[in-house]
C-alpha cells in the first residue's frame, strides 16, 4: 500500500483523520477566488493558453524569483500545469536517456518515476554530494525545505562540477519556519540550474495546478515547450488567471497562517520526542519525518497498524526511499484535529511496545 492508496481510503472514509497528503485547511485567499470568478465569461478561458503560459503571468512569475536574487525575464520562465509536469520536462531537456541523475535518499517518490520513465539511471545517495559521486552524473535534483524531511541544505557545503546540471524543486519556498534564515536558491550559485517552484503549497493552491520554472538557455526553454506541447499541454486558463491574482496581490500563506503551521509542527514533533521515538524538527515545509525503526515494523506495516487500529492514515516511508520511517502531514486538518490524531497513535504505540 503506497501513500496514494492510503489517501484515496481516507477521503472516501469521513472517519479516518488524513495526514498522509500535503495539502492545508486553510481557505483559498477570496482575492484569489474572485479573479478566478470573473474570468469564467472571458472568451480567453475557454481558448487554450500559450504553452509557455500567459505573458503577464511569466512577468509575475519572474519577479518572484528575481526577489531571491535569480536572473529572470518573463523570456526564460515558463508556466505549467503545476511543478512535477515541470519536473519531468526540466530533465527531458536536459540530459538523455542513459544519463545518471542524484537523488538524495529520502526524496519526493515523483523524482525516481520520472527518471525511470524518461530512461535516466537514478543514483540514490543519503547526504549532500560529494566529489566522487559527481563522477559520472549529468544531474542533481535538489528539494528544499525538503519533502520529506523539511530541510534547508547548506549550500556552502556543496561542491559541483559546473558542467552538471542541478534541478531545484523550491515547492516549499514560502513555508519556512525560522524568520531568521536567510534563503539562499542555489540558481544564485550554480549557473546551469533550472529552478522549480509552485503555487501548490505557499499559495494554498494545490488543486490548481500551476508551476512556474527559469532555466538559463534558449534550448533547455525549448525543450521544457517541446515536452508539454507533446505529453501535458498548457495549463489552465482559469488557473493560471487565478495565480496572476495571487502573485500580484502577494497573496501567500500570510504570516499568521505561517505561525500556525510552527505550532502544529512543533506539537508533533514533542509528541514524538516525548515518546522517545526519534524525528528531525523541519525548518520549513508541512512534514514530519519520524523513525519508527524501534517497533520492528516496515513503514507499510506501521501505516496498516495506524490506518486499521486507529483510523490514522500516514504515509510510508517505503515511497520515499526509506522503510524504517513514516512521514505525517500536520497541515491539512485542523489543531483539534491533529491532537485527536496523536492521542490516537499513543494508545497504539502503547499497545505495541507492550
Amino acid at each position: 500500500m503506497d501513500t496514494q492508496q492510503i489517501a484515496a481510503m481516507a477521503k472516501n472514509d469521513p472517519t479516518i483523520i488524513n495526514l498522509a497528503v500535503g495539502e492545508m485547511d486553510f481557505e483559498t485567499a477570496p482575492i484569489i477566488l474572485e479573479a478566478a470568478k470573473g474570468t469564467l465569461d472571458e472568451e480567453q478561458t475557454r481558448r487554450y493558453a500559450p504553452i509557455y503560459g500567459f505573458k503577464d503571468l511569466r512577468g509575475l512569475a519572474a519577479q518572484d524569483f528575481q526577489e531571491d536574487g535569480l536572473k529572470a525575464t518573463p523570456e526564460n520562465t515558463i508556466i505549467g500545469p503545476g511543478a512535477k509536469p515541470l519536473l519531468s520536462a526540466t530533465l527531458f531537456a536536459t540530459i538523455k536517456p542513459g544519463d545518471e541523475v542524484l537523488i538524495i535518499k529520502p526524496y519526493y517518490p515523483s523524482y525516481l518515476t520520472a527518471c525511470k520513465v524518461l530512461g535516466l539511471k537514478p543514483k540514490i545517495i543519503d547526504r549532500l554530494p560529494t566529489a566522487s559521486d559527481l563522477e559520472k552524473t549529468k544531474a542533481l535534483i535538489l528539494n528544499y525545505p525538503s519533502n520529506p524531511t523539511g530541510l534547508i541544505w547548506d549550500f556552502e557545503k556543496l561542491h559541483l562540477n559546473k558542467d552538471m546540471w542541478v534541478i531545484a524543486d523550491e515547492a516549499y519556498r514560502k513555508i519556512v519556519f525560522n524568520r531568521q534564515h536567510q534563503w539562499t536558491s542555489i540558481g544564485t550559485v550554480h549557473r546551469k540550474t533550472v529552478t522549480i517552484r509552485s503555487l501548490s503549497k505557499g499559495h494554498n493552491l494545490a488543486g490548481w495546478r500551476i508551476g512556474y520554472l527559469i532555466a538559463p538557455h534558449k534550448l533547455v526553454m525549448k525543450r521544457v515547450a517541446e515536452y508539454l506541447g507533446a505529453v501535458v499541454g498548457c495549463a489552465c486558463s482559469i488557473s493560471q488567471k487565478a495565480a496572476i491574482s495571487a502573485l500580484k496581490n502577494g497573496a501567500s500563506l500570510s504570516q499568521g497562517q505561517i505561525d500556525d503551521l510552527r505550532q502544529r509542527k512543533n506539537l508533533v514533533v514533542d509528541f514524538f520526542q516525548e515518546q522517545g521515538i526519534p524525528c528531525a524538527n523541519p525548518a520549513g515545509g508541512l512534514y514530519v519525518w519520524i523513525d519508527i525503526s524501534q517497533f520492528g515494523l516496515s513503514s507499510c506495516e506501521m501505516t496498516i497498524l495506524l490506518l486499521e487500529k486507529a483510523k490514522i492514515a500516514v504515509s510510508p516511508g517505503r515511497d520515499y526511499g526509506d522503510d524504517s520511517y513514516i512521514r505525517i502531514c500536520f497541515s491539512a486538518v485542523s489543531t483539534e484535529q491533529l491532537k485527536d490524531a496523536l492521542k490516537k497513535t499513543e494508545g497504539v504505540l502503547t499497545k505495541w511496545r507492550i
